[in-house]
């Protein structure tokens, strides 16, 4: 069960770092130390090392709880053996509490799918859960998620449009499909406005994951889910322009819903 939480939460930030892209400009991006998520009663730290490349090569999570006053009070999850990254010619191996997911590249060294051991198969055959489309620029266009690897009755695709460097709309569509053979699901959309005089350094290069494409230029100003929800983005930064703190508002309360703090190397 933990190496499925362990899996599942790399996931996690896999899609999470998608959604807050930063540009691969041609000067050296600042690669994160480490950050923490603030939500509720609870904080998730991550850390991260790099290579000489400024290629991720380690990735630790651990979970707590707060009190009141915002102290640690005790570990609620623990993240179990750091997340290792080796690289080779045409793949990248993750490695975890004795499992392992290998990304596949193109010939770009963009990632187009995974392989990992299927942990529900006495066999441990081997399955995909990941798979992504590009665009001639190296953005994700598509990116289909299998939450069921075991028949792939369920998955969650993902398309996402640009302008000007940003992306503009997400659609999210789930797909159910029943024993026999009808497909059924359910979509929705996020758009998003952009702080056009802030680059964005919480992407893909900012974390050594170049393999996953190009990222967004600008910082996110606001989302505007199809259900009316909007929340708002606020950031403080050090004196060389990168993201310290990111703030996200309800927009309708003005309640705040998470809290992210960044380190950089």
């Amino acid at each position: 069960m933990k190496n499925r939480y362990l899996i599942v939460l790399i996931t996690i930030l896999l899609v999470c770092n998608s959604s807050f892209k930063a540009l691969d400009v041609t000067k050296k991006s600042s690669l994160v130390k480490g950050y923490s998520m603030l939500y509720g009663k609870y904080i998730l730290k991550t850390s991260y090392d790099y290579d000489s490349e400024g290629r991720l090569v380690k990735e630790s999570g651990n979970t707590y709880e707060l009190n009141k006053e915002g102290f640690i009070i005790q570990e609620v999850m623990a993240g179990g053996t750091p997340a290792m990254y080796t690289y080779f010619k045409d793949s990248i191996v993750m490695t975890v509490n004795n499992t392992w997911v290998r990304m596949i590249l193109n010939k770009k060294n963009l990632f187009i799918k995974n392989i990992t051991p299927n942990e529900f198969s006495k066999t441990n055959q081997l399955t995909t859960r990941e798979k992504r489309t590009y665009n001639s620029n190296g953005f994700v266009i598509k990116m289909e998620v299998f939450d069921d690897y075991v028949t792939y009755s369920y998955s969650m695709i993902y398309d996402y449009e640009y302008s000007n460097g940003n992306i503009i709309k997400e659609t999210r569509t789930s797909q159910n499909k029943s024993s026999d053979g009808t497909i059924s699901g359910n979509s929705y959309y996020i758009e998003y406005e952009y702080y056009e005089d802030k680059l964005n350094t919480l992407g893909n290069a900012n974390f050594g994951k170049n393999y996953l494409g190009n990222s967004n230029k600008n910082l996110i100003k606001r989302e505007k889910k199809s259900n009316g929800y909007i929340a708002k983005h606020e950031y403080e930064f050090d004196k060389n322009g990168n993201v310290t703190k990111m703030n996200i508002f309800d927009e309708k309360n003005g309640t705040k819903t998470d809290e992210y703090n960044y380190e950089y190397y």
